[in-house]
This record gives C-alpha cells, structure tokens and sequence, in this order.
C-alpha cells in the first residue's frame, strides 16, 4: 500500500540502526506489523535485534495510526493520503471478511470498497468529506491524472478542474507536460485569480484577529499599522 524504501535509503537506515541502535520500535497489531517495515528490514541487514511494542486500540485507531504516521513521514500530497487511506480501509475490509488481517503495511493489491463512505475515508485520513469525493470522481473520469495528483505533480483541485475541462482524448492517456501546460493555463484564469484572492483576504483575516489577540508591543502595533497601510492601497475598479 505504500512504496518500498529504495535500496540506497534502506542501506542508509539499516547503517544507522546498527550505528545507533533501533530508536523507534515496531509497532505490531495483532501480531501484524503496522508501523515500521523498513525498521524491521533494516534491523534484519544490521544484525540487530528489533524490538516489538503492542498497538492498544480498536480497528479504526489502528488505521488511522498506519495512515497518520505514513502520511507525515513520507510528506504524502493530500491526493495520495486519500489515495493510500482507501487502499488500507479497502485492504482491511478485505482482510477481515476472510478471516483476519494477513500481511502487514505494504501489502498491495487492488481490492473492492463497496461498503466504504466519504466519511469513513475522511475519518481515517484525516481530510474532509468533500476532498475524498473529488478524488473519487478524477478516479473515475482519469486514474491516469489522479496518478500524477497523488506524486504532488499537481494538486487535487487543479486535478479536478483539468478532469472537467480536458478532452476524453487527453485524460485517457495524459503526459506531464500536458497536465502542467493545462494547470498552468487554468491558474491564468480570473476565476482561478479570484479564489487565490479570497483565500489570501481570509488568510489575511485570521493572522489579523490572531496578531490582535497578542500583547501590543511596538511591534506588534508597527505591523498592525503597516498592515493597514497595504490595504488601503487597495482600490476597487469604479465602473461608469
């Protein structure tokens, strides 16, 4: 479910491991590894003994653990997070209709999530409702796109926006520099502008209340004031 650690990375910790000793114990589930593959691989190439701790907890903590970790160590974008997140709980529901939960972390294949929600997706992932639907729908119209979303090539979103403005012919089979000319190209538009503005003016609004809040030294009041002074050189167009 997630990518191996290269060859070089894994020669890197293993070196550490036997340099350094094991810091971070391997978490085990129900005698399943789910948190610390490479640990255990590593420890294996360093001639080191692994050391074992028990996951206390019920199977969405254990889920939501193996995803918050993964997602954090490896700086996953927010299309792979939802991405990966799917594949455990698919993984999972798969696991424990035969019987239990045979494998570990990076167990792979492609599994059916029929009985899955929008929110049991978000819950687990730690993202909202509404960017797991976006996801499933570029899913749907171009895998092919949403691959290149869930690298960080481009974002989700943008993703989005492409999956509904480009031709069948191009979300069937796209090129990088395809989706980056068509992402480049939607970022130009007024609307794409417009949200970038708001969001900025909202950003604006909570740094704002939050500099309010602290206690007025000069500095603070200094950057209050200059603040004020930027906004004021914002004029709206008149209009004849």
């Amino acid at each position: 479910m997630f990518p191996d650690m290269s060859p070089d990375d894994l020669a890197k910790l293993a070196a550490d491991i036997k340099a350094n000793g094991l810091l971070d114990p391997i978490v085990v589930w129900r005698g399943e590894i789910v948190d610390g593959w490479h640990r255990y691989q590593a420890c294996a190439k360093a001639g080191v003994e692994p050391r074992f701790v028990e996951f206390s907890g019920n199977d969405r903590n254990a889920l939501a653990m193996v995803v918050s970790r993964n997602a954090r160590r490896r700086h996953l974008s927010e299309a792979a997070v939802v991405g990966v997140t799917k594949r455990v709980l698919c993984w999972h529901e798969s696991a424990a209709g035969h019987g239990g939960a045979r494998g570990n972390q990076h167990l792979g294949g492609k599994v059916s999530g029929d009985t899955l929600t929008a929110s049991d997706v978000a819950s687990a992932g730690g993202v909202s409702v509404a960017t797991v639907k976006r996801h499933s729908a570029i899913e749907q119209r171009s895998p092919a796109l949403l691959a290149m979303a869930e690298r960080g090539d481009i974002g989700l979103q943008t993703a989005e926006r492409i999956s509904q403005t480009a031709s069948a012919e191009v979300l069937q089979a796209p090129t990088r520099a395809q989706i980056i000319a068509l992402a480049h190209a939607l970022s130009e538009r007024p609307q794409a502008r417009c949200a970038a503005l708001l969001k900025a003016a909202r950003d604006f609004r909570d740094e704002w209340r939050a500099l309010a809040q602290l206690p007025q030294t000069p500095e603070v009041i200094e950057s209050l004031h200059e603040a004020k002074f930027h906004i004021r050189q914002c004029r709206a167009p008149t209009t004849e």
